[in-house]
C-alpha cells in the first residue's frame, strides 16, 4: 500500500465534511490492531483536529461559560439572541446604539473565544476562530444549545471559584443529572482549550443515526466535558455527559451550584 502524505496546507483547504470522513477511515483502517487501537486513534485524532481550531461545530458546556462569563451585559445579551435568529447590520445598529460599535463589538466577542484556546498548541491559527460570523447576515458559528445553558447558569449566579454545578432534570420517575466541573471552566479559561472530534450513536425513533463533531473543549480526559447539540427532534447529550434513567432534554428543572440550589 502507498502511503499517502497531507500537508496542513493541503488540510485547510479541506471542507468540515471531507475531514470528518478521513477521519473515520483512518479509524476504521486500524480497527484491527486492538492492542494499540486507543493510542493511535488519539494520535491520529490530535493530527487532524489540531490543524484547523476554527472547523468547531460545538461548544463543550464548560467552554461556553469560560466565554460567557467573561463578556459584558450587552454582549451577553447579542450572544442570546443570535441563540435565537440571524441579524441583520441594522438590527445591530439600533441594539448597539451606533453602527460603529458593531465591529469592534463581535470582534472583541470573537477573541473571547479565541483566545481560550491553547496558544502552544495553535499558535497564530486560533485567531481564525469566530464565534460569530457574517456572510451578509451575522450568526453564530456552532451549534447554540450549549450558550444557552450556559447563559441559565451564569443567569443563576455562577462566578469563577462558585464551584462545581449540577443540572438535573426529570419527566414522571426519570431522573438525569449532568455534573460540570469548575476546574474544567478555570483550565478553558485560562486559555488551555483543545479541539477534539467526538462520534457517537443515537436514536430517533426507530431510525438509528449518529452525531459527529468537532468540540472545543478542555484537556480533561478523566471526566470530560459536558457536550449536548440541538437537532430538529431534541437535545442529543454526548452518552457520558449525563447520568440516570432519562435522557435530558430542555433546560433543566433545577440548577445547583456548589450543592445549592439557585
Amino acid at each position: 500500500m502507498p502511503h499517502i502524505i497531507i500537508t496542513e496546507a493541503d488540510f485547510e483547504k479541506l471542507s468540515s465534511g471531507v475531514k470528518k470522513e478521513i477521519w473515520e477511515l483512518l479509524q476504521n483502517s486500524f480497527s484491527s490492531n486492538v492492542g494499540s487501537n486507543d493510542s493511535l486513534a488519539m494520535e491520529t485524532e490530535n493530527q487532524i483536529t489540531d490543524i484547523n481550531p476554527a472547523s468547531f461545530d460545538v461548544l463543550s458546556i464548560e467552554t461556553a461559560i469560560a466565554v460567557i462569563i467573561g463578556l459584558s451585559g450587552e454582549s451577553r445579551e447579542l450572544v442570546n439572541i443570535l441563540c435565537q435568529r440571524e441579524l441583520t447590520r441594522e438590527f445591530l445598529t439600533k441594539f448597539l446604539g451606533n453602527e460603529k460599535k458593531i465591529n469592534g463589538t463581535i470582534g472583541s466577542i470573537n477573541r473571547r473565544l479565541a483566545k481560550r484556546l491553547d496558544e502552544n498548541v495553535y499558535g497564530k491559527r486560533r485567531d481564525r476562530v469566530k464565534l460569530i460570523e457574517f456572510d451578509g447576515l451575522y450568526r453564530l458559528s456552532c451549534d447554540s444549545r450549549s450558550l444557552e445553558i450556559a447563559l441559565l447558569i451564569i443567569n443563576k449566579g455562577y462566578k469563577f471559584g462558585a464551584g462545581d454545578i449540577v443540572l438535573k432534570f426529570g419527566r414522571g420517575d426519570l431522573r438525569a443529572e449532568v455534573r460540570i466541573e469548575e476546574d474544567a471552566i478555570l483550565q478553558i479559561h485560562a486559555g488551555e482549550a483543545q479541539v477534539l472530534f467526538q462520534c457517537w450513536d443515537y436514536n430517533i425513533g426507530v431510525v438509528e443515526t449518529s452525531c459527529k463533531i468537532y468540540v472545543i473543549c478542555s484537556k480533561n480526559t478523566s471526566r470530560p466535558d459536558k457536550i449536548v447539540v440541538s437537532t430538529n427532534y431534541e437535545d442529543e447529550w454526548e452518552p457520558s455527559s449525563h447520568s440516570g434513567t432519562l435522557c435530558p432534554t430542555g433546560n433543566p428543572d433545577e440548577i445547583l451550584i456548589n450543592g445549592k440550589k439557585r
